[in-house]
């Protein structure tokens, strides 16, 4: 069969059980939302490229066979779930969503942003707490309408640097996530509409450092585009931001090109040895004002090195290697 006939609606009232399995159906007529008391519905071994959004109307399946090699939308992850519940809400809010401009997806087992979903160019609210996603990718850049972006409780790695291009963006929430670190065109993003960064329970995050996640967007905004600035400069200046730890290979996207680092009238009470080898094109390199006890006994691989600063620290020694660092001034 290739074709699913209208005429199989004459049987609504009393159909509760259809079979379209391995046949040639290509598409899915609407009206087959109109069958609402089925309880079993089988689709799968088709060509169906997507599910017909009528077919949310379908609540009383208990059963929902629909794995076909093609098929692009629900998503994979959907399809082989025996639990029709996570399909039928999957097509109610696509509906929602082209409706009312507002997609709620929480708990619905997904496990990538559905692309149809980025293809709704007109969201402007996005909820999809609570699944399996690793990443937003370069196609949550297309939804400029956003402005509420919840991705609570997932498992988000990555989130694509096009995040900026959402220039409307109120609040976007990344509680219970495992990310290490923010892209800095965060830091882009208008501090005049953009108000709320919700960092709850994201233990393993580095950038921004803990001590600024705990003081929230006001500090987290303007760190990241010094960070972002960085990049073009190859000049990061962080001067009095209540540091406690520095991590430069995890916190710093280009610490190899950086070339003046001034990190002032912090908290540090060490550096950490891997900095001079990370940091090999520094020519200035300031830590006025902080604890330091000690400089790293490697600092002389900064072969580059023209000004080193450490003054009103709590120094016990300075390392002889630093005398072999012939470009110092």
């Amino acid at each position: 069969v290739s074709e699913c006939s209208a005429g199989i609606n004459v049987l609504q009232a009393g159909l509760t059980h259809l079979d379209l399995s391995g046949n040639k159906l290509a598409e899915v007529p609407s009206t087959l939302g109109d069958l609402t008391n089925l309880t079993f519905l089988a689709l799968d071994r088709n060509p169906l490229p997507k599910l017909s959004r009528s077919l949310r109307l379908l609540t009383k399946l208990t059963t929902m066979r629909i794995e076909c090699v093609v098929m692009l939308s629900p998503p994979p992850e959907l399809q082989v779930l025996k639990e029709p519940h996570y399909i039928l809400k999957f097509l109610e809010q696509l509906h929602v969503g082209d409706e009312t401009g507002r997609m709620v997806l929480d708990d619905c087992a997904l496990h990538e942003v559905p692309d149809e979903v980025m293809a709704m160019r007109h969201l402007e609210y996005l909820s999809i707490r609570q699944n399996h996603i690793s990443s937003l990718p370069i196609g949550i850049g297309d939804l400029t309408d956003l402005t509420d972006l919840l991705v609570d409780d997932n498992d988000v790695t990555y989130i694509s640097p096009v995040i900026w291009q959402l220039t409307r963006l109120r609040i976007l929430s990344l509680r219970n996530n495992p990310a290490r670190k923010l892209p800095p065109e965060v830091g882009l993003l208008n501090p005049d509409v953009f108000k709320e960064l919700p960092l709850d329970g994201c233990s393993r995050l580095l950038s921004p450092p803990p001590e600024l996640v705990l003081l929230g967007v006001e500090r987290i905004l303007p760190y990241l585009r010094r960070v972002w600035d960085a990049r073009q400069s190859q000049v990061l200046h962080l001067i009095d931001w209540d540091f406690s730890t520095l991590q430069p290979e995890r916190t710093l996207d280009n610490v190899d090109t950086l070339t003046d680092l001034d990190l002032s009238e912090n908290l540090l009470s060490r550096i950490d040895d891997k900095l001079p080898v990370l940091m090999a094109s520094l020519k200035f390199l300031r830590f006025n004002g902080n604890r330091l006890t000690l400089l790293p006994e490697n600092i002389d691989a900064l072969k580059f090195l023209e000004t080193i600063e450490f003054c009103n620290n709590k120094l016990q020694k300075v390392p002889e290697s630093i005398c072999t660092l012939v470009t110092l001034r």
